[in-house]
């Protein structure tokens, strides 16, 4: 089992942009933020897994500074119900893998992905836990 945590603001994956001249690319934050997960996987000396894979990222968002304190607390640890989209953020971090967990995320045969809100800037970021199944 690896397990490794990347810490700042998740970024869901964006959609593909187009040029006038037909050229497809990734925008610049998705690029990035895949790079910052991969280096992390890395650094937690992840090896490619043969085999059906599981995965499991836990997506911690910052609540908003502007929030009254009594909101905050309310909210502390609960679901996240707005943007980012759980489907993005994951599509992130499982093309990020893709060639250091696993040779093709076709591997991946389980998912458990949840997202909830924190009051501290330090707890934010994905916790993510891949396993062979």
């Amino acid at each position: 089992m690896y397990e490794f945590t990347v810490p700042g603001r998740p970024v869901g994956k964006g959609r593909p942009r187009v040029t006038r001249r037909g050229i497809t690319y990734t925008p610049n934050k998705t690029r990035d933020y895949e790079a910052l997960v991969k280096g992390y996987a890395k650094a937690a000396s992840i090896e490619p897994l043969e085999g059906p894979v599981s995965i499991t990222v836990h997506f911690t968002l910052l609540m908003a500074k502007s929030w009254p304190k009594v909101k905050r607390r309310s909210f502390a640890g609960k679901y996240v119900s707005q943007r980012p989209d759980l489907d993005n953020l994951l599509k992130t971090i499982m093309d990020a893998l893709d060639g250091i967990a696993y040779s093709k995320d076709s591997q991946v045969a389980s998912i458990h992905a949840s997202k909830t809100w924190a009051d501290n800037p330090a707890l934010e970021g994905a916790n993510v836990y891949i396993d062979q199944l």
